[in-house]
């Protein structure tokens, strides 16, 4: 009982560790799509 009362005081930052690169993963991917949709924009109105 005592190590899993240790494993519910560690867990948090796991969890919050998890959260971070879930979140950093994220707003990689969505720099990427906006990028991506930015550059597809700038062609169409180039080439219409």
């Amino acid at each position: 009982n005592n190590k899993s009362a240790l494993l519910w005081v560690m867990m948090p930052q796991d969890k919050l560790l998890l959260a971070a690169k879930g979140a950093s993963f994220v707003y990689v991917l969505n720099q990427v799509t906006t990028t991506i949709y930015n550059h597809l924009k700038v062609k169409d109105r180039l080439n219409p």
